[in-house]
């Protein structure tokens, strides 16, 4: 999956021109590199491996969060092409499920509602764009290609090809 996560950025940063090596100074490669290593150890089935992994995945997920303020739980499952367009105080939950291609921009929350340890947080489709500020929240469906505006509250599900803004969020246009 990295892979494709690495594409999607040389695609969505026009890298293409400039040297590959260019992807080492963007903040959100590191966030999702360190992510998908975390959700690997996660995932695997071998004890002693696994405690290892996450040994060493925990400091990294540590200086991520400092250094760029972003935090992805490991647990979040998240399809590949995932994009942070910019850094800082961004929150992923536990229980959040991604589809492929979604891009993130800066400031944004997707997470539960209430202080419950068994809350349900968003299902995001394919090919969603969150944009600046926004909080995405609740037991919630996002569908396929939609845009979710800069500084929109979401706390209902919306069906696919939907441009959702505003406070609570709601469908501004349809995507054609």
């Amino acid at each position: 999956m990295i892979i494709k996560d690495i594409k999607r950025i040389i695609q969505l940063t026009k890298l293409k021109g400039h040297t590959k090596l260019t992807i080492v100074f963007i903040p959100g490669f590191w966030a999702v590199l360190i992510y998908r290593f975390g959700s690997f150890f996660t995932h695997l089935n071998l004890p002693i491996i696994k405690q290892l992994g996450l040994i060493v995945y925990i400091p990294f997920k540590i200086l991520i969060e400092i250094l760029w303020g972003i935090s992805i739980s490991r647990k979040a499952q998240i399809g590949p092409g995932f994009f942070i367009n910019h850094f800082g105080c961004i929150f992923i939950h536990s229980n959040v499920k991604i589809g492929k291609n979604c891009v993130i921009s800066q400031e944004v929350t997707i997470g539960v509602k209430g202080a419950e340890p068994n809350d349900k947080a968003p299902q995001i489709g394919d090919n969603v764009r969150i944009g600046p500020g926004a909080k995405i929240m609740g037991p919630i469906k996002i569908g396929n290609n939609c845009i979710i505006g800069a500084n929109a509250v979401v706390v209902k599900s919306f069906n696919r090809n939907s441009v959702i803004g505003g406070i609570p969020g709601k469908v501004i246009r349809k995507k054609l």
